[in-house]
This record gives C-alpha cells, structure tokens and sequence, in this order.
C-alpha cells in the first residue's frame, strides 16, 4: 500500500533548520571508465529497471561523488529509495546529513563499516523474508558491496 511512501514524506522534516538545503548537482557521468564513475554506473543497473530511473540516480550519485568527494554502494541503496517518492533536492539534503553530521565519512570508498552493515541486514532480511530475500540475492540483483 501507501505505508511506505507516506513514512518517507517525514523523513525530510527530521533534517533540522540548519540543513544545507541548496539544489542538487545532477551531473552526468563524461568518463564511464573512471575508478569511482564504473561503480555508480553498474550500481544504478543494479538498482533500476527502468532507464529514466537510472538515469536520475545515476547523475544524482555522481553530483554526491562530486560534492562529497568520495562514493560507496550504501549512497546508492538510499537514495535510490529515497528517490521513488522524494526529489533529488530532498533526497540530496538528506544524503548531506548522513554525510557530515549523522555519520561522517560512512560512505568512503571501501567503507567497512558499510560492508559489514549490509551483510547483517541481509542476514536478518534472510531470517524473516526469505523470498524477499532470495528475490534480491540472485545474480542480476545481488545487493551486497563488491
């Protein structure tokens, strides 16, 4: 149902007055063979099915590598969500937060930290859902960090 999408309409309004809240950099990816631009391209295939889906998060992860200086997978898997119900104006004030004030430095390319997060969550995503699970774990899609 509307559950989900009404929750994330929330989540923006938890930022505090003093989020940098100026516009996205939604910038597309020139080098498709850079280090940091070859991950984001494959983790938007991943992601998305849909074209113009990929294409958003694709040029909004690569303004955040940009902006941020630096890009992991866990960006992907949260602004992806985040993207089905918000703009990337919010989207981007929230991958801001995490970023500097929430967890600052979380998503460092090669980031254990994160590793280590999505291995436990799919180990209690397994426990609890597992056809949701083994939906998401197939080769095409498979969720964890390389």
């Amino acid at each position: 149902g509307e559950e989900p999408f009404e929750k994330t309409k929330d989540f923006i309004s938890l930022l505090g007055t003093d989020a940098d809240r100026s516009p996205a950099s939604l910038v597309e990816i020139e080098n498709r063979d850079g280090e940091l631009e070859r991950v984001i391209v494959q983790d938007c295939i991943r992601t998305f099915a849909g074209e113009d889906h990929r294409q958003r998060l694709e040029k909004l992860l690569n303004g955040c590598m940009i902006e941020f200086g630096n890009y992991s997978q866990g960006m992907a898997h949260v602004a992806a969500f985040l993207l089905l119900t918000m703009t990337e104006d919010d989207v981007i004030a929230i991958l801001r937060v995490i970023n500097t004030k929430i967890i600052p430095g979380h998503w460092k390319h090669e980031s254990d930290g994160f590793g280590a997060n999505a291995y436990v969550f799919q180990e209690i995503v397994e426990r609890h859902h597992p056809e949701f699970n083994k939906y998401f774990m197939d080769s095409d899609r498979n969720l964890l960090p390389e």
